[in-house]
């Protein structure tokens, strides 16, 4: 199942929610009404201190409030729904949670000390699966990416697609530089294969494109010959890199990249569908806001 960023980001409330210590003593002003489910600023703040943001809440209270907003319409249109959830889904996720602590007794320390309760974490994996059931009925079901969309983009944008050169090393780290001068020593006289058969432990093979390489790994491969080896230092730590093979650039082929293009496209798609629909709530809903916007 796809999920876009906004579903991300309202699922993990729930597993984020216990690494921020609440105050004790917080305001219940009134932020909001939907339909018949109020919002205060209290669930606003809740919301600065799952995520850890150090912005003036002034600043971002608007946009917090909406996203609140979005998430108790699309809860409540669940329960409408009747969309149950079974008990033993949420006891799973529960004790998956508690699984972070050393047991269950430190868990509900930790709850009790933010002024939670097991009843309030159950509901709120609840709502979390409801969220996801809801987006799955009304967004993610009515989705569908052809093949003949993907070709279709694949050819548009086909300049997207040459991929970089391409390097296939063998690497090897150590914490002194004699050591791994021994190895390359080895290598020059036995080669590659037997010198990783010896030395199993401190070797891998990395075949990557340049691209994605650091900055250091990259300049040490660009000043090193097919069949030879270079020895340096990065992050306290000495490296060889001995050179099997370098993979000029290439135009990738649609078999190559057509996942790819799949989960843009779904992803496209998902943002469109999902804010007519949400759209489609709100205007459907009764929404009061009690604070000016930002």
């Amino acid at each position: 199942m796809r999920v876009n960023r906004l579903i991300k980001y309202l699922f993990v409330t729930t597993f984020l929610f216990l690494e921020f210590s609440i105050p004790a003593q917080q305001t219940n002003r009134i932020l909001a009404k939907v339909n018949n489910e109020v919002i205060t600023l209290k669930d606003v703040e809740n919301y600065v201190k799952i995520f850890g943001i150090n912005e003036d809440i002034n600043d971002i209270q608007s946009k917090l409030l909406e996203q609140i907003i979005q998430e108790r319409l699309i809860i409540q249109l669940g329960k409408k729904d009747n969309i149950l959830i079974p008990n033993t889904l949420v006891e799973a996720k529960l004790n998956q949670l508690a699984s972070n602590y050393t047991n269950y007794a430190e868990f509900e320390t930790a709850l009790l000390r933010e002024g939670l309760s097991l009843n309030d974490i159950k509901e709120r994996i609840k709502d979390n699966f409801i969220i996801q059931e809801v987006i799955n009925k009304y967004v993610n079901s009515k989705i569908k990416v052809s093949p003949k969309e993907i070709t279709a983009y694949y050819q548009d944008n086909i300049s997207k697609y040459n991929s970089s050169t391409k390097y296939v090393c063998w690497i090897a780290k150590a914490d002194k530089r004699n050591f791994l001068e021994l190895v390359g020593e080895k290598i020059k006289t036995e080669g590659i294969e037997r010198t990783n058969n010896s030395y199993k432990d401190i070797f891998f093979k990395m075949e990557s494109e340049e691209d994605s390489l650091r900055e250091e790994v990259r300049e040490a491969i660009n000043n090193t010959s097919i069949g030879e080896f270079t020895i340096f230092l990065m992050d306290d730590t000495y490296y060889l890199i001995y050179l099997e093979k370098v993979i000029p650039p290439y135009q990738k082929s649609i078999e190559e990249v057509s996942s790819q293009i799949r989960d843009y496209l779904y992803e496209e798609k998902f943002k469109d569908i999902f804010n007519q629909w949400m759209d489609g709530l709100v205007k459907k809903a009764e929404i009061k806001i009690y604070v000016e916007n930002n």
